[in-house]
């Protein structure tokens, strides 16, 4: 199954963080209080079960994001940008992203690195990335400046 034939369960998603910013563990109770489901048709893929497999599939599909992060850049946004890069932790162990990296030793929690780059000029988010977490911020930077070349 593509990504595309998942827009409606992304929409709900992504609606359900705006109602509703807590974890997605809470998913099901936003999605039966409100007509989210109503509004996006099938929400299967949001059930506990379901959730982890769309949420692999939206970070594994690296093509379809670097065309989404393509119609966000216009060329107003490469005269200046502004980058943060920040550690994300976690206590899963299924999550091979979560790795053991400098930020999060004293805690003993594995993390992920997130970059994500905003528009000077027009004051919005236009791309992300993760990377594993024991890459440093150094690499991470590298790395994301790299990415940006690309799209």
């Amino acid at each position: 199954m593509c990504i595309r034939d998942s827009g409606a369960s992304i929409l709900a998603l992504a609606m359900s963080k705006v109602i509703h910013p807590s974890a997605l563990k809470h998913i099901s109770h936003t999605m039966d209080d409100t007509m989210i489901s109503e509004i996006c048709g099938s929400t299967d893929e949001l059930s506990s079960q379901r959730l982890s497999e769309l949420l692999e599939r939206i970070a594994l599909n690296e093509k379809g994001m670097d065309s989404f992060h393509r119609t966000l850049v216009s060329p107003e946004d490469r005269k200046a940008m502004i980058y943060d890069i920040t550690s994300l932790g976690s206590y899963s162990e299924n999550i091979s992203w979560f790795e053991y990296g400098d930020d999060y030793k004293k805690l003993d929690l594995a993390q992920v690195n997130l970059g994500v780059v905003m528009s000077v000029e027009r004051k919005i988010p236009i791309y992300h990335k993760l990377f594993p977490g024991s890459v440093n911020d150094v690499v991470t930077l590298k790395n994301l400046i790299l990415s940006l070349i690309h799209i």
